[in-house]
């Protein structure tokens, strides 16, 4: 992949990141007003269609990174893998076989791969997650001189650091009551809106690195032209 395809890549991934994360805020929000089962499904499709587009926001990453330091890029591609693997997984199985249940599974079955703390998918989510976390923590060195390459390693860094938390958080027992479960659910939400805020600076930086890379690139091609 040439510079100029990395770049193209690099910006309109970034787009569809920082969309993708937005779809999922309002679908937060929509959840918070009351509407619960259209939130479910934006949640799923934006979450679904977010897997495939940080990895190639990854990838863009990746080529953009100098040779000595891709080995960092490099981690981060095959973390962002995993990630994209089990949340694609967890997402579709939501929307395809949790939601329909065309097998007329019982209750107690469908339990286990209903999307609510305690359950395996629940669990599969929480550990895809931690490992998109590691992959912005690995390929934050990546990033270097300049306003803008700090910023990004900053970002990357700050939402690295959730790693542990993320994979440690499904490990802990849940309360079974209706007002605990309430409680939980509205953490919960909170939670993943805090996640929305401390993680899409990180799109809206690349994609805006990605631009003043191609300006400068097209520039530099119309001077070396005249």
């Amino acid at each position: 992949m040439g510079y100029r395809d990395a770049n193209r890549v690099g910006f309109w991934s970034s787009v569809l990141v920082t969309m993708e994360v937005a779809v999922f805020a309002v679908a937060l929000i929509t959840g918070l007003l009351g509407f619960s089962s259209l939130s479910d499904v934006l949640s799923f499709i934006s979450c679904l269609c977010l897997a495939p587009s940080f990895v190639a926001m990854m990838v863009s990453v990746h080529y953009f990174a100098s040779a000595e330091k891709r080995v960092w890029s490099h981690l981060g591609v095959a973390f962002s893998i995993i990630y994209a693997v089990l949340c694609a997984i967890t997402y579709y199985t939501q929307l395809v076989v949790v939601r329909t249940n065309s097998l007329g599974v019982s209750a107690d079955a469908m339990a286990l791969f209903t999307f609510e703390p305690g359950s395996v998918l629940f669990a599969t989510d929480m550990l895809g997650y931690g490992f998109m976390t590691l992959a912005t923590l690995a390929a934050a060195p990546v990033f270097g001189q300049g306003t803008l390459e700090r910023w990004l390693r900053r970002w990357f860094i700050f939402h690295g650091l959730f790693a542990l938390p993320t994979v440690i958080f499904p490990a802990f027992s849940f309360a079974q009551d209706a007002d605990a479960v309430a409680s939980a659910d509205m953490v919960g939400t909170l939670a993943l809106l805090f996640w929305c805020a401390i993680f899409v600076p990180i799109p809206i930086l690349l994609a805006t690195l990605y631009r003043r890379l191609t300006c400068s690139q097209v520039h530099a091609a119309a001077c070396s032209a005249a």
